[in-house]
């Protein structure tokens, strides 16, 4: 079920998006200033969500879910 993201934290949807590929193999991390905002507890304050894909045979797959 796709969650309303009127309703839920910034973190939460970056662990919607990191669950969603993965479940079709495409593996993930959090980098950049939205890990310093998660580390920060909200102290510094990113407008992305940066991800680094580990699936690098995998790109029309992850195209096709943006």
């Amino acid at each position: 079920m796709q969650p309303n993201f009127k309703d839920i934290t910034i973190i939460e949807i970056a662990s919607y998006i990191c669950d969603q590929l993965l479940k079709i193999g495409i593996k993930t991390t959090l980098s950049g200033g939205f890990c310093v905002e998660v580390y920060s507890f909200g102290e510094y304050t990113s407008m992305d969500i940066d991800l680094i894909d580990h699936s690098i045979f995998m790109h029309r797959q992850l195209k096709s879910k943006m």
